[in-house]
């Protein structure tokens, strides 16, 4: 059966949906919500689908997840690109999802020399190589794909125009209603899903 591969981060997972529970001990979510966007699209296309979405996700882990996924020649391949101002420790890299160190602003734990150093158009800029370097590896693994971040107003205001990205949607993800913890509830993710199928139907 051919597949629907997503990244991203919590958007992508589907976060604070009522279907996703925490493991208490831990404090993490179990697994993928069944009624955020990537399922409901996946069930729109008949296809099944790999969830590689994460909470926290940087968009360099998005970036590292898609050059070290293993993918076949009938897949369809959805990024959806997250916050800009985020980042991942890769010396302490860890195959378990949960257990990676993971910096952004949403954290109470963050490293605050972290936070002190931060510069924003360093992380744009940053962002924008990720999907430049995504582009060019799917291109050449010859893969049906979609750049989609979720706010592209987040990362326009330091675009780099020397490089054209292929196959980048603008249109970002319905904000129609939220859950409890500010994240998008099952309207915006039903309208975000019928807006990537209608996006790959037109491809």
């Amino acid at each position: 059966m051919s597949r629907l591969i997503t990244f991203g981060c919590s958007y992508t997972y589907g976060e604070g949906l009522p279907d996703v529970k925490r493991i208490p001990i831990i404090d993490q979510p179990s697994s993928p919500s069944k009624l955020g966007w990537a399922s409901l699209l996946s069930q729109n296309l008949g296809l099944e689908l790999v969830n590689m979405g994460y909470p926290g996700s940087s968009n360099t882990e998005i970036l590292y997840n898609i050059l070290t996924f293993d993918f076949k020649e009938d897949d369809t391949v959805i990024i959806m690109w997250t916050h800009p101002v985020r980042d991942i420790v890769f010396d302490k890299w860890t195959p378990i999802t949960f257990m990676r160190t993971r910096l952004g602003f949403w954290k109470k734990e963050t490293n605050k020399s972290w936070e002190e150093k931060v510069n924003i158009k360093d992380y744009i800029i940053k962002t924008w190589m990720c999907i430049h370097h995504a582009d060019l590896f799917l291109t050449s693994r010859k893969l049906k794909y979609i750049h989609y971040p979720q706010d592209i107003t987040e990362i326009e205001t330091h675009r780099i125009n020397e490089i054209k990205i292929n196959n980048l949607y603008t249109h970002g993800f319905y904000k129609i209603d939220k859950v409890p913890d500010g994240h998008p509830g099952i309207k915006s993710n039903v309208a975000t899903a019928q807006q990537l199928y209608d996006i790959i139907k037109q491809q």
